[in-house]
């Protein structure tokens, strides 16, 4: 398998997440807009102190223009989804 794979920075994610918002049904094997995963929180690479990391996750709605991506800081200790990504070569 590769090994080269890490968590998006908070600007990465945010792309990939304005992009399914967008585009969603061809975006839909992302699974981001599922009941499952709607409003969860993911895991970005960016530190927003020593204990604390920031997250992410879309609010998705009917409209694009009512959809939202809401970026927090979370505890490292608290439990959330991780989405990861690999750099182009």
């Amino acid at each position: 398998g590769l090994n080269d794979w890490r968590l998006p920075r908070a600007t990465e994610l945010r792309a990939v997440l304005i992009y399914v918002a967008c585009n969603g049904s061809t975006f839909s094997d992302l699974n981001f807009n599922t009941d499952a995963n709607r409003e969860k929180p993911y895991w970005t690479g960016t530190e927003a102190g020593v204990d604390q990391a920031w997250s992410m996750s879309l609010k998705q709605e009917t409209k694009i223009k009512d959809s939202k991506i809401v970026l927090s800081p979370l505890d490292k200790k608290m439990t959330a989804s991780v989405r990861c990504v690999r750099d182009a070569k």
